[in-house]
């Protein structure tokens, strides 16, 4: 995407920093995620083993 955002007309100017700006969002969302939502999950999975 970000070849595309580069190729527009100046007076796209900011594109090019929105498109990376998402990327950095979306990866550090995703490392968040993978951080936390195991642990989400495990007890409703050790709970439910329990019953």
């Amino acid at each position: 995407m970000l070849p595309l955002a580069l190729a527009l007309p100046a007076s796209f100017a900011l594109t090019p920093l929105v498109v990376v700006t998402q990327t950095l969002v979306e990866l550090v969302v995703m490392v968040v995620m993978v951080a936390l939502v195991p642990r989400w999950i495990r007890p409703r999975i050790s709970t439910a083993n329990n019953v």
